[in-house]
């Protein structure tokens, strides 16, 4: 069974015709008989308006701003404007963003572009060495592939939502899950190659042999080269981001008790305040005396190797994450709640980065791929309210017992 939102009728082209829109359903009452409309709305989602026009046009809204058109036989997204989760730059003229309904964009330097996405499962994490060679990674196990052309699902060795990748070459990719595994992909196939019990939100290194994974209760594991093993943070926080120019250089960001928790590294772990209280997502940057921070409310932060200075945003939206180019030549990019983009102005990218802004709110395309399409009945619910709202709860049992399969 579903809550039901929303209703509208019809006399248009003989008979009454009554639309009913609900929690991810939409229904047609035709001669007293109720039933599923025939063709199923591309994106299933909290339906809560809808309403039929002189024409007899079907026009239906629900969460994530979502506007389809129904025409009688086919449906046309007309806005939509899920949550992007993560992104990652590789040059100047190279920048991915991935999110919710499967949604991948890239940069090209001039403007963003809508990916064709095989898949309408939630993405929460991407990394790329070129702008020929990318994965992505999301809920369930997905694991997706970019060769330059066509973004393509490969084999998956977890069931896990898979939340965080970096890699040090194309042949030497991490990723990491709810369940706690790190995986890793060795150019030919992915593999578990170790697992501990607490979620890990982060992954990242400077090289092959120091590269750190972090987690909820304070969890920290470092890979040497050679095997991986725990570090002690002294600290319970969700660590959702981490960042290291070296094995005695690492810094850490999350949530303790809904505020702001830092950390760094030197000789040892331990806390390190950055000035504010908002939860914190991500860290990134091309060198420890030019570092920034995303978090909740907008916020984002930079480091100068001394002190930590807020930096104007344009937005109260919680940010996921942000990324740009690592030779800090170019501008960088923060993405959040409601397809929200940030753009940081760099020397080399000013004028590229005010157009991106534009480009990514007019896609070419809203429509999910056919590919797409033969996934949705693995898609989960739409996280809601505070588990929307918080890291403490993006990823919690609270929302792996909401998920459930699109009615039908």
């Amino acid at each position: 069974s579903s809550d039901l939102y929303s209703v509208s009728g019809t006399t248009v082209g003989g008979g009454a015709r009554i639309f009913i829109g609900g929690d991810r359903v939409s229904l047609l009452l035709v001669n007293g008989v109720l039933d599923a409309i025939p063709t199923e709305p591309p994106y299933s989602v909290q339906f809560l308006s809808m309403s039929v026009d002189a024409s007899g046009t079907l026009w239906m809204g629900g969460e994530r701003g979502v506007m389809l058109r129904y025409s009688g036989t086919s449906w046309e997204t007309m806005n939509i404007a899920p949550d992007l989760i993560d992104v990652w730059s590789t040059g100047v003229n190279n920048s991915w963003a991935v999110g919710e309904f499967g949604f991948i964009y890239r940069f090209n330097g001039i403007s963003w572009s809508r990916q064709n996405s095989p898949t309408l499962t939630r993405l929460n994490t991407v990394w790329g060495s070129s702008s020929s060679l990318a994965f992505a990674g999301g809920d369930a196990g997905t694991l997706l592939r970019y060769d330059g052309a066509n973004w393509t699902a490969m084999s998956s060795p977890t069931s896990s939502d898979i939340l965080s990748m970096w890699g040090s070459s194309p042949t030497n990719v991490y990723a990491t899950t709810y369940d706690g595994e790190v995986l890793r992909y060795n150019g030919t196939a992915w593999s578990v190659v170790t697992t501990q019990t607490s979620p890990l939100y982060a992954i990242f290194g400077s090289s092959a042999s120091n590269v750190f994974a972090a987690g909820d209760a304070g969890t920290m594991l470092r890979f040497d080269g050679t095997a991986w093993s725990p570090m002690p943070t002294g600290s319970s926080a969700l660590l959702a981001g981490v960042w290291s120019s070296a094995s005695n250089n690492v810094f850490a960001v999350g949530v303790q008790t809904s505020a702001a928790a830092s950390f760094r590294y030197i000789t040892s772990w331990s806390p390190f305040s950055i000035g504010v209280s908002a939860e914190l997502t991500s860290v990134w940057g091309p060198t420890a005396s030019d570092l920034y921070v995303s978090g909740a409310s907008g916020t984002i932060l930079r480091y100068d190797g001394l002190t930590w200075q807020v930096m104007p945003t344009g937005t109260t939206e919680y940010l996921w994450s942000l990324s740009g180019d690592p030779g800090g030549l170019g501008g960088g990019f923060a993405v959040g709640f409601n397809s929200t983009l940030v753009t940081g102005l760099g020397p080399a990218a000013t004028g590229a980065a005010l157009a991106a802004a534009a480009s990514f709110r007019s896609p070419t395309s809203l429509e999910p791929s056919r590919a797409a399409l033969q996934s949705r009945l693995a898609v989960r619910s739409l996280p809601q309210g505070l588990a929307r709202r918080s890291a403490t709860l993006a990823h919690s049992a609270r929302i792996r017992a909401s998920a459930r399969s699109v009615p039908r």
